[in-house]
């Protein structure tokens, strides 16, 4: 908590002026959105965010980053600044893995979890379809700020350019 801590005050300083209140504010989210987790129907809550928590937005997150690195910022220019670091660099079969193998297998890996999704259950439990929705959409929120910096960045950038 103390590295979260550190970041937000970095960027409002005025949790700095108040630290034992932003400190228990800051901790205290993540208590209450735990506490439906230690219900009687606590474990069908973690096994729904067991699903969704992971998959598919961290696998897309890293596509993302991949793709960036590889092809935005450039895998020449990316080398090149492993070299300075460590004088040497990498080997034919990292740049291609980070140009070509990772993005099209963690998209794959993405798009075979989406597609072939066999639903949710647990136990003889079958989650409702509008949990299933309601996970996806959670996915959906959280991936949405990278298209929308995108779009921003582009916006201001061609805004500026004229």
């Amino acid at each position: 908590m103390e590295g979260l801590y550190t970041a937000i005050s970095d960027e409002f300083p005025i949790c700095r002026k108040y630290p034992l209140t932003s400190r228990l504010l800051i901790s205290s989210v993540p208590f209450l959105t735990s506490l439906p987790t230690v219900t009687y129907g606590g474990i069908y809550v973690v096994q729904w965010m067991d699903t969704f928590a992971i998959s598919p937005s961290v696998l897309l997150i890293v596509c993302t980053e991949v793709v960036t690195i590889s092809w935005f910022y450039g895998l020449n220019k990316f080398c090149n600044n492993i070299k300075e670091m460590n004088g040497s660099k990498p080997f034919i079969n990292w740049r291609l893995s980070w140009k070509y193998l990772c993005p099209a297998l963690l998209f794959l890996i993405v798009l075979f979890d989406i597609l072939f999704f066999p639903g949710l259950a647990y136990g003889s439990y079958v989650y409702p379809k509008w949990a299933i929705s309601l996970g996806y959409t959670l996915n959906a929120l959280a991936l949405s700020p990278i298209p929308g910096y995108a779009l921003f960045y582009f916006i201001k950038k061609n805004k500026f350019s004229q």
